[in-house]
C-alpha cells in the first residue's frame, strides 16, 4: 500500500474511529453470562479465591488458597483481579475482567502492529478476524492466566521485531520487549520468557538474519531486563518457602508437567496441536498450511530486503515456534496454544485482503482449501452431533447430569461446525472482493457465539451451579471460624463461594466422616449425591440439595475421633508455610 493510499484511508469520515469501535464491539461480545456463569472448577475459582484472600489480608505477595500457600503461578494476573474487585466488587464479573481487557488489548495491538507493517486495511482486518476466532469468545470470558500471558507475550515478540528491524534506537524496542517478557514471567513462570525467545531466535535462523538479531546487545538487553522485573518476587518466595517453593513450582508445575510421562496423551502424539488449532479458530485454520507456504516462499523469491516478506516470515515462526514448544508436553491443555493465535489473525487478514485484489475475471483459488474447509467441519461438526444424539455416555463421563442441555449445545456447536465449514468453501471458491471476509470470518464468528453463549453456559450451570448454590448456603448457615469437608469432589469452587477453608476427603471412607467431621465442630459436607447414601448410612442426614451435588448435616453426635485419627492430622488445611506444597492448585 503506498502512502496516498494510506492517507485517503484515514481521510474517509469516520475511518479514525473504526478500530476503538471494533474493539469495543468485540470486547462488548465477551461480556455475556461472565458474572452469571458460576466459576468453573478448577482454575478459575483457585485465581478467584487466591485474590479474594489478597483483597482481605492486604498480603499481594504470598498467595494463598484454602488456607495455603500457593505456588502454582505468580501473582501478576492475581494483582490485576484484586483492582477489579475494588472496582466492581468480589463477583465472577470482576474475577474475569482481566481477561476480557486482555484480549481487547491484544486486538489493538495487532492492529497498531499491522498498520504499520501492511497499511490500515489488514490492520482493521486483523483486529476483525481475531474478535471472529472461536477461541477469543471461549478464553476471554475464562478467570484464567493465559489471555493475559497472551497479550504479554504479543507485547514481548513484537517489541523485539520492531528492535530487530529498527536501523538505529532498536534498544528501545528490546527494552519494552523485556519488560514485556518480565511481566509475562510474572504471569505465568518462565514460558514468559521461553515462548517470545523460542518465536524470535526461530525467525532469526529462518530469515538468514541471526547474526544481526543475535549479534548486537538488544536481545541481552531484553533478557536481562526481564529478569530484572520478574526476579524480586522468585526470591521472596524462595526466602519465605525455600525448597518446598522451588521443588513445586519450578520442579513439578513446570519441568514435570511438560516431561512426565502420561498415559492419557492420545494416538497424535506431538501432533496433537493441530486439532486444537482447527477447533479453535475453524474454519479459517484450514488456511494455516498455506499462509505458512506463502510465508517462506516470499523470502525466498523477494530476498530478505522486502519488509512484508520478513513481517510474514516473522509471523509464521510465531506460529511454528509456540507450536513445536508446546507439542511435546506432557500435560496438554488448549490453553497452551493462546499465543498461536495473534500470528493466525494478522496472517488470515492479510491472506484475505491479497485474494480480495484478485483481477477481474474467474476467481481461481485453491480447490483443496475449500474442500479441507467442508472436510473439517464434518468431522468436527460430526464429533458434537453424535454427542447431541447420544449425551448420555458424556454425561455418566463427567458427571454432567442435565441430558436436554448438553444436548441443545452439543447439536448447535456440531451444526455450527458443518455449515460453517460448507459457507466457507462457497465463499473461498466465489466470492471476491471485500465479501471474501465475510464469508471466510461469518462462519468463524458463528461457531465463537454458540461456544461462548451456549456451550460454555451449559458446562457452568450444569456442572458448577450445584456447588456454587450450597456453598452459598454454608456461607449463610455456618459461622465464620466453621470449615466445609468435601467427600469425593474437587472443589475449589466451593472454597471461594463459601468464604471459607474446605477439607478434602476424597480419600477417606465413609465408616471414617463421623469421625473426621467431630474434629470440626459445625462442619457440614458437601458430595455428589451419587455418594451422598453412602454417608446417609453413617448417621449423615441431608440438609440441602441442589442440581446433582447434597448437603449433609453430621449425626447429632457424631463420634469422637480415634486416638489414631487424632494423633496424625487431618486432611485438612495447613498453616501458610508448612512444607504443604501446592494443594489445591
Amino acid at each position: 500500500m503506498t502512502d496516498a493510499d494510506e492517507r485517503r484511508q484515514n481521510s474517509r469520515p469516520g475511518s479514525r474511529w473504526a478500530p476503538p469501535i471494533v474493539a469495543a464491539l468485540g470486547g462488548l461480545l465477551l461480556l455475556p453470562w461472565i458474572g452469571r456463569v458460576p466459576l468453573l472448577d478448577a482454575d478459575e475459582p483457585r485465581f478467584a479465591e487466591c485474590s479474594r484472600q489478597m483483597l482481605l489480608t492486604g498480603d499481594w505477595v504470598y498467595p494463598q488458597f484454602n488456607g495455603k500457600p500457593r505456588h502454582a503461578k505468580p501473582p501478576l494476573f492475581n494483582w490485576l483481579q484484586v483492582g477489579a474487585y475494588s472496582v466492581l466488587g468480589v463477583s465472577e464479573t470482576a474475577a474475569r475482567m482481566p481477561s476480557v481487557l486482555a484480549m481487547v488489548g491484544t486486538g489493538l495491538l495487532l492492529f497498531w502492529f499491522a498498520r504499520r507493517q501492511r497499511g490500515r486495511t489488514v490492520a482493521l482486518l486483523s483486529l476483525v478476524v481475531w474478535f471472529a476466532l472461536p477461541q477469543t469468545h471461549l478464553w476471554g470470558r475464562m478467570s484464567v492466566v493465559d489471555p493475559l500471558l497472551t497479550f504479554l507475550t504479543a507485547a514481548a515478540l513484537v517489541s523485539a521485531f520492531l528492535g530487530m528491524e529498527a536501523e538505529a534506537r532498536g534498544w528501545k524496542w528490546y527494552a519494552l520487549s523485556g519488560v514485556a517478557m518480565g511481566l509475562a514471567t510474572l504471569t505465568k513462570g518462565p514460558v514468559g520468557i521461553v515462548v517470545p525467545a523460542g518465536g524470535y531466535l526461530l525467525y532469526a535462523l529462518a530469515s538468514r538474519s541471526f547474526r544481526r538479531g543475535m549479534g548486537r546487545g538488544g536481545p541481552y538487553l531484553a533478557l536481562f531486563i526481564a529478569v530484572a522485573v520478574a526476579l524480586p518476587w522468585f526470591v521472596a518466595q524462595w526466602m519465605r518457602y525455600g525448597r518446598e517453593y522451588t521443588d513445586t513450582f519450578f520442579g513439578f508445575d513446570n519441568v514435570q508437567r511438560y516431561t512426565e510421562p502420561r498415559d492419557t496423551l492420545g494416538p497424535l502424539g506431538w501432533l496433537w496441536p493441530i486439532p486444537v488449532v482447527l477447533l479453535f479458530a475453524f474454519p479459517v485454520s484450514v488456511l494455516v498450511p498455506r499462509m505458512l507456504r506463502d510465508a517462506v516462499r516470499a523470502i525466498r523469491e523477494r530476498a530478505s530486503d522486502d519488509p512484508v516478506a520478513r513481517w510474514r516470515l516473522f509471523l509464521a515462526g510465531w506460529l511454528v515456534a509456540d507450536a513445536l514448544l508446546f507439542a511435546p508436553s506432557a500435560t496438554r491443555l488448549p490453553q497452551y496454544f493462546l499465543a498461536l493465535y495473534p500470528p493466525i489473525a494478522m496472517l488470515v487478514a492479510d491472506l484475505l485482503c491479497r485474494e480480495a485484489e484478485q483481477p477481474p475475471g474467474p476467481v481461481r483459488r485453491s480447490g483443496w482449501i475449500a474442500g479441507a474447509a467442508v472436510l473439517c467441519g464434518m468431522l468436527l461438526g460430526g464429533v458434537f452431533l453424535y454427542i447431541g444424539l447420544r449425551p448420555g455416555a458424556l454425561a455418566t463421563q463427567v458427571h454432567l447430569d442435565d441430558i436436554p442441555a448438553i444436548r441443545t449445545a452439543a447439536l448447535l456447536l456440531g451444526g455450527a461446525f458443518v455449515l460453517g465449514g460448507a459457507l466457507f468453501a462457497y465463499g473461498w471458491r466465489r466470492s471476491r472482493g471485500d465479501r471474501l471476509a465475510a464469508w471466510a470470518l461469518a462462519p468463524s464468528l458463528a461457531v465463537g457465539l454458540v461456544i461462548g453463549n451456549v456451550v460454555w453456559p451449559t458446562v457452568g450451570f450444569v456442572r458448577d451451579q450445584g456447588r456454587k448454590e450450597l456453598a452459598l448456603i454454608c456461607r449463610e448457615r455456618l459461622r465464620p471460624d466453621a470449615v466445609m469437608v468435601a467427600y469425593g469432589l474437587q472443589t475449589s469452587n466451593v472454597v471461594f463461594y463459601a468464604h471459607r477453608n474446605v477439607i478434602l476427603a476424597g480419600s477417606t471412607d465413609a465408616e471414617s466422616m463421623p469421625a473426621l467431621v467431630a474434629d470440626y465442630p459445625g462442619a457440614l459436607v458437601i458430595t455428589h449425591r451419587r455418594r451422598a447414601s453412602e454417608l446417609q448410612s453413617e448417621g449423615f442426614r441431608e440438609v440441602g440439595q441442589s442440581h446433582q451435588y447434597v448437603l449433609l448435616a453430621p449425626p447429632a453426635t457424631a463420634p469422637a475421633a480415634s486416638k489414631a485419627a487424632r494423633s496424625s492430622p487431618p486432611p485438612g488445611p495447613s498453616p501458610p508455610g508448612s512444607r504443604t506444597g501446592s494443594a489445591g492448585r
